[in-house]
């Protein structure tokens, strides 16, 4: 077992997860969504369901957002022309999103704007904030059935070592500069992150990692 792993439902559960408070709070890290600094990894599945609210969605973007999409031909990237000198995603993000796609699908990002994804738009606070989050929200629409996976798994990763599936955090170097994973808040990743683990690892897998959750926290509280 990789080492400060605990084997739940045999999924190896990186033990900081119950400890490690997360929250996405753009307005309160005055952050301007600093982890959307790149496009992310789109599917093409994700594609056709952004596309079927693309109108409500391009509302939110500014008209120069909406003229780069337009003149790109769509919001998925064109990968020579984004990433000339070949592709800028961090290997172990690759190896974590590549679990969602087939190998005869076509591995893409958004398409980039002002070096933020085209998605980025300035509210009236002028805080910048996802336009596809915002619209899900606004129209009473479960994020995670519009959001790209690339987004919603944030700051998790599931990969494989050693034929078991490991659920563990995003702490690599190229995401030192993001916030929120300097300056924790919220709850601990494990209660506050459900929804990315419900669509990584499945709903039955969350109810058992809640539970084991419950139990190391009452653990923890009587050992201090």
């Amino acid at each position: 077992m990789e080492e400060d792993h605990i084997e739940i439902d045999s999924v190896l559960v990186d033990s900081r997860i119950f400890e490690t408070p997360y929250t996405c709070d753009v307005k309160g890290y005055r952050c301007n969504s600093t982890c959307c600094y790149r496009g992310c990894i789109i599917r093409p599945s994700e594609v056709k369901r952004i596309e079927k609210h693309i109108s409500g969605i391009l509302s939110y973007l500014s008209p120069e957002n909406r003229e780069a999409i337009k003149d790109n031909g769509s919001f998925v990237a064109r990968c020579p022309i984004q990433c000339p000198d070949g592709c800028d995603i961090h290997p172990e993000e690759a190896t974590s999103a590549r679990r969602f796609f087939k190998e005869d699908l076509d591995f893409r990002c958004t398409l980039l704007f002002n070096d933020l994804c085209v998605f980025i738009y300035t509210n009236h606070e002028g805080l910048k904030y996802c336009a596809i989050h915002s619209y899900a929200l606004a129209n009473r629409i479960k994020v995670e059935d519009i959001k790209k996976i690339d987004c919603i798994q944030y700051p998790l990763m599931v990969y494989r070592s050693n034929g078991k599936k490991v659920l563990t955090i995003q702490e690599v170097p190229y995401l030192s500069h993001i916030p929120c994973m300097n300056d924790r808040k919220g709850e601990p990743m494990y209660k506050g992150l459900q929804s990315a683990v419900e669509i990584l690892l499945g709903k039955e897998f969350n109810q058992k990692l809640q539970a084991y959750g419950r139990r190391y926290i009452r653990k923890t509280k009587k050992q201090k």
